[in-house]
């Protein structure tokens, strides 16, 4: 019998042939079964994890979280035809026409290869939301008012930050005299 703190699987005594150390049925069972467990508890977590990762790029693909990726490529198209047109004035429009197509395949490109974007973006959900969490969102975003959600987003993202924007210009001028004020206050000359 095996008390507690005390071995189960002894060496019954040295292998005479191959020069190793016998173990007794009940160690290598044991063993085996640990082992077979360990491998089936390996093999499930990788399942899941599999599946966690399938039902999180299913939410981004519902959410159309790569399209409204793109959607932030029209900002690149505009910085970078403003710095082409910065730098070279007499440039055609047609050049500018090869700038929206490049910056666009590229962004799409990268956004879905493995590795790019929408990997990254599945990872970081992955952290801070359960499998649980995933597989309820991807229910509402199936439903009625999910899909209402999805389809106004991109509207509202856009009324969002041009508010934000205008909010911004308007609380600028208050933010400079109250800094102006409280920095000249404490003796700083501005």
């Amino acid at each position: 019998r095996v008390g507690f703190g005390q071995r189960c699987c002894w060496p019954l005594n040295a292998d005479p042939l191959g020069g190793g150390v016998r173990m007794s049925s009940r160690c290598r069972i044991l063993g085996l079964t640990t082992t077979l467990l360990v491998l089936l508890a390996s093999a499930s977590y990788a399942e899941e994890s599999n599946t966690f990762r399938d039902d999180v790029n299913e939410l981004l693909e519902l959410t159309n979280s790569a399209a409204i990726g793109l959607q932030f490529g029209s900002y690149f198209v505009s910085a970078f035809s403003d710095a082409l047109k910065q730098a070279n004035p007499a440039l055609p429009p047609e050049a500018f026409a090869i700038v929206d197509a490049v910056v666009l395949r590229t962004m799409s490109q990268e956004l879905e290869e493995d590795g790019g974007l929408m990997d990254q973006i599945a990872e970081i959900y992955m952290q801070h939301f359960t499998h649980a969490d995933i597989l309820e969102m991807n229910k509402f975003y199936r439903s009625p008012v999910g899909k209402k959600a999805i389809n106004v987003m991109p509207q509202l993202l856009q009324e969002s930050t041009e508010r934000g924007e205008a909010w911004g210009q308007s609380l600028a001028p208050k933010l400079e005299r109250q800094l102006l004020n409280e920095l000249r206050a404490e003796g700083y000359e501005i």
